[in-house]
């Protein structure tokens, strides 16, 4: 990289060049400058007949530099990877930039192991542990590269001055590395904070014609914009308490005007629940905005276009956008009221952990609060509109063992607690499979992960209402399965088939059964549903996955392929025949339970069979009893 005059010469990455040349309208000299140069790089490359993303030097101005650096910094935080990656590659020539504000100079700074424990949580950086800090603090911290043996990055005057600040507090730390360290920090940074400070209270001075200032901080910022606090009575001091701003957010809606383009956002969504929350919202103290699924917190004069997307979606906004919106706008501090659904408030609450929710029960419901709220007549009830998200549920005492056989062996239901405490409004969708039961007690279980949420027992009272198995439920429902044979193991392993145990061989032709999850790879984290096979040696290393009951098969894998599995504990009349030669097994075959047991380890038969001693065939045949009656 080379630097003459004020033009430099630097790669800027391909996906910065295509972006700009395609979108970049530009308004300011350093946009014109930045497009000229990447016009410039563009007809090079056609001319070599180059890819328009491959690397190459443009001759950029301070300006564009700004420009292209601003940009990098927008894509760090973007949902395209290939973005955030052109993004760090661009900012490693942040330091090479010549603002004209010097509030924007950055400084390199790197701190050892015996440091980075008094500014980041246990494991890694944790933003939450600096909230009360300025905007400016927060976004360099984030931005820094925080590991378990140091930590180091660019950031600004602010930044390195409150690092200096806490720095002079560590000089007297009862450990000497600390110490050490912290005397190091403020010897190396001292001079460029101050070298940095005199320029920005010398640009300060000229631009707003006030008195110079020895340091210029946030606070001064928030005391030019805002106004002085109120004055207080001398020899009297008193805590002046800070004036939140009120803020009422409601819930975007599901049913949305279909008009062609953008329009503004209280026009694009016209369900009578969008504006019953709406015609509440006007009688509230404070601004309305609306949080919608795709957009964020946006304004109700924000023109968007038209879209199909709920809270909670796959694509949906991602929490991260809406607080940096949160913050752009100043709001963190909000005083927030939320009229919404289920989702929408529980969204709302981890950006403002003590927003109020007025609203609850179903969405009849809500309609008649919110009538109350601006006094008039409820909107009438529209089954198309999406909001609020779930329906009113009308909780029913159930003993749990009767749950199995409601209707057509439904085993999916919402748990609203045990029947002794008061219902829990907001309880989860569960799953339940009767074969599952351990000495009484049943696992309800979350049926997208697995994870158990509570272990009742059978005769237990419980709230709980019917429901469906969840649309599209895993694998299961491509094979025209029930949902209710699906099977969640409490552990399963990911990795290489070969990992398999018991797999046979050219030379042992068993068929073990195992719980088959599906493929495994870098982005398939997660089993989407179990299905039990056989494992059959077809030859060559091959083996093929059968499937237990209708002997059609699966997959076929090789010992390097990535899959999930578990092992098999399920009822006994699911479970593969096993072929007994010896008396003692065949008699155990027939006098264990032909239903409610549990299918015995397949290495436990084979200890059986190969023991060589009768107390050692003794002893299997015992242990083999207790496991099929007991499971344990």
């Amino acid at each position: 990289m080379s630097n003459t005059a004020n033009t430099t010469t630097l790669p800027i990455p391909g996906q910065i060049r295509r972006h700009v040349l395609k979108n970049l309208t530009p308004r300011t000299k350093g946009e014109r400058d930045l497009k000229a140069a990447c016009v410039a790089g563009a007809k090079e490359l056609e001319a070599n007949e180059m890819s328009s993303l491959n690397t190459i030097d443009l001759h950029v101005t301070n300006d564009a530099l700004g420009v292209a650096l601003d940009l990098a910094r927008d894509w760090l935080d973007s949902d395209n990877g290939n973005n955030v990656m052109a993004g760090k590659s661009m900012l490693k020539y942040e330091l090479s930039y010549e603002p004209a504000d010097p509030r924007e100079l950055r400084h390199e700074i790197k701190m050892p192991k015996s440091l980075i424990g008094f500014f980041m949580g246990e494991y890694n950086y944790e933003p939450a542990k600096h909230k009360r800090e300025s905007k400016i603090v927060r976004a360099d911290l984030e931005r820094m590269s925080w590991t378990g043996t140091g930590a180091k990055g660019r950031v600004r005057a602010e930044t390195l001055g409150w690092f200096l600040g806490k720095m002079d507090g560590l000089k007297e730390h009862p450990h000497p590395a600390v110490q050490r360290a912290a005397k190091k920090f403020i010897d190396t940074f001292t001079e460029p904070y101050e070298q940095t400070q005199r320029l920005i209270t010398g640009y300060l001075g000229i631009e707003d014609e006030e008195p110079e200032k020895e340091i210029v901080t946030a606070e001064d910022f928030k005391a030019a914009i805002h106004g002085p606090g109120p004055e207080l009575v001398e020899d009297e001091p008193a805590a002046v308490e800070e004036q939140r701003p009120n803020l009422v957010v409601i819930a975007c809606g599901g049913k949305k005007s279909d008009a062609p383009g953008k329009i503004p956002a209280e026009e694009r969504y016209t369900g009578n629940y969008f504006r019953a929350c709406l015609m509440a919202a006007e009688v509230m103290d404070g601004p309305t905005m609306i949080l919608s699924a795709k957009f964020g917190l946006i304004p109700l004069s924000e023109e968007i276009e038209n879209y199909d997307m709920r809270m909670g979606d796959k694509d949906s906004v991602r929490l991260g956008t809406v607080r940096r919106q949160v913050e752009a706008l100043g709001l963190e501090n909000a005083k927030v009221t939320v009229l919404g659904g289920e989702h929408y408030v529980k969204a709302a609450r981890q950006l403002w952990p003590d927003a109020e929710a007025p609203l609850t029960g179903g969405i009849g419901q809500q309609l008649k609060q919110l009538a109350d709220i601006y006094g008039g007549e409820p909107e009438q009830e529209e089954h198309q509109d999406q909001e609020p998200e779930e329906p009113a549920r009308r909780w029913e005492k159930r003993r749990l063992s009767h749950l199995v056989s409601w209707g057509d062996e439904r085993r999916f239901f919402y748990f609203g607690g045990l029947a002794k405490h008061a219902v829990n409004e907001a309880g989860p969708l569960v799953g339940l499979k009767w074969s599952e039961s351990n000495s009484g007690s049943n696992y309800l279980k979350d049926p997208e992960t697995g994870r158990v949420i509570a272990e009742v027992h059978s005769m237990s009272n419980v709230w709980a209402i019917p429901a469906e198995a969840p649309e599209g439920f895993v694998e299961y429902a491509d094979r025209g399965k029930p949902a209710d044979e699906l099977y969640w193991p409490e552990e399963y392993s990911r990795g290489e088939f070969r990992n398999i145990p018991n797999l046979p061989s050219r030379g042992r032709n068993h068929e073990p059964v195992i719980w088959y999850g599906g493929k495994a790879g870098v982005n398939v984290l997660k089993p989407k549903g179990w299905q039990k096979v056989k494992v059959v040696y077809t030859g060559e290393g091959k083996y093929d996955l059968v499937d237990f009951k209708t002997g059609e098969s699966v997959k076929t894998c090789t010992l390097a392929n990535q899959v999930f599995w578990a092992t098999v504990n399920e009822d006994q009349d699911q479970a593969p025949e096993v072929e007994v030669k010896d008396p003692l097994l065949n008699l155990l075959a027939e006098t264990a339970p032909p239903k409610g047991g549990y299918e015995v380890p397949e290495n436990w038969i084979e200890l059986a069979e190969e023991g060589n001693t009768e107390a050692a065939r003794r002893y299997w045949t015992r242990r083999c009893e207790e496991y099929r009656r007991t499971g344990k």
